[in-house]
């Protein structure tokens, strides 16, 4: 499985999240991983998400710290092994704290002692430990203390007042962004491959000419699709004058006037599809993906193969595109395109 060529970036990225990011959690659970050790991981999972099976030098195009926050954050959803680990090492804090009449915990107390009390006794503070006991005093003001009550530990990241590893995760993880469309890229009905493409497009990371010139390629920029304008990510998939017969069909076919925000980003944010009913509104929603995926097939179509444009071809395309992911997730999805495009345009 690991050796298929063929299995997409979004594949890929599905089994780096399920399988090889799982691997080492049960040592890491009970060690400090050797940030050696957590490096080499880490370069595995990096050069297979953009290589393939075969581990090929290929260009890294995100960096690895964004791939590796939440997908609500941007990220790809990859757990960076350095704060796994620190997560499931504190959960030995939390039940040392709670579970003092476990055996393993009476012989480290037992062997190292403990420094604990309850207040009652008097101790004087030292210099570093005042400001401190100031602050403490001031979370505790507004608080009712039961005298006749043992001091418990309780986590504040949890309705429960439970330790869990998720939850020091997610407070932990920093970075980001918080405008991000992460409910869009992500769609439910769209292949994964597709959302893949389209978070490499909203970040501005799709291997276009002007990121391969970047890159320290002298190549010439021009757009493939029109020939008319440089190439970047957001005038290739939203303003070349190519690419607006995709967007001005499927206006036409929903029965809506739009004008296309500057960026793939802010186009993903206003996008929402709330004039529609339940079952059109999930075509619409999914629609935009479609159409960068389709326009960056087309594009490379002309770079690689030296091949002709034709808008009647990228219009068809589409088309069955849309339809034939709609069969799948809608269950009284239209059986002939002709009716399917009939029941895009109806109220």
């Amino acid at each position: 499985m690991w050796k298929r060529q063929y299995l997409s970036k979004g594949g890929r990225a599905t089994l780096i999240r399920s399988t090889l990011s799982n691997l080492p959690i049960y040592l890491m659970s009970l060690l400090c991983l050797p940030s050696s050790v957590r490096r080499r991981l880490e370069k595995f999972q990096r050069d297979f998400l953009w290589g393939g099976g075969n581990l090929d030098h290929k260009p890294h195009l995100v960096r690895w710290e964004l791939v590796c926050l939440s997908k609500a954050k941007g990220g790809l959803g990859v757990k960076s092994l350095s704060l796994l680990n620190k997560t499931l090492l504190a959960k030995w804090n939390w039940r040392f704290a709670n579970k003092r009449e476990a055996l393993w915990n009476q012989v480290i107390r037992g062997k190292y002692g403990e420094a604990r009390g309850d207040g009652a006794c008097g101790k004087a503070f030292n210099d570093w430990e005042i400001e401190e006991a100031e602050r403490f005093m001031e979370r505790i003001q507004s608080k009712r203390v039961h005298e006749d009550v043992e001091d418990t530990v309780s986590w504040t990241e949890t309705k429960s007042g439970k330790f869990s590893v998720k939850s020091l995760f997610i407070a932990l993880e920093s970075g980001g962004s918080s405008l991000f469309p992460s409910s869009f890229i992500w769609n439910v009905n769209v292949q994964p491959k597709i959302s893949f493409f389209a978070w490499e497009a909203t970040w501005g990371k799709a291997l276009t000419l002007d990121l391969v010139q970047k890159r320290g390629w002298a190549l010439a920029n021009r757009c493939f699709m029109c020939l008319e304008k440089e190439e970047n990510i957001n005038h290739l998939l939203l303003h070349c004058s190519r690419t607006r017969a995709l967007w001005d069909l499927l206006f036409a076919l929903f029965g809506v006037s739009w004008v296309m925000p500057f960026s793939v980003r802010d186009t993903l944010l206003s996008w929402n599809g709330y004039f529609l009913g339940k079952n059109r509104r999930k075509v619409w929603r999914a629609a935009p993906l479609h159409i960068f995926w389709t326009v960056w097939k087309e594009r490379n179509r002309l770079a690689f193969k030296d091949e002709s444009l034709s808008i009647q071809r990228l219009k068809q395309s589409l088309i069955l595109t849309l339809w034939a992911e709609a069969k799948l997730f809608i269950d009284d999805c239209p059986l002939s395109i002709a009716n399917f495009i009939d029941w895009m345009g109806s109220k």
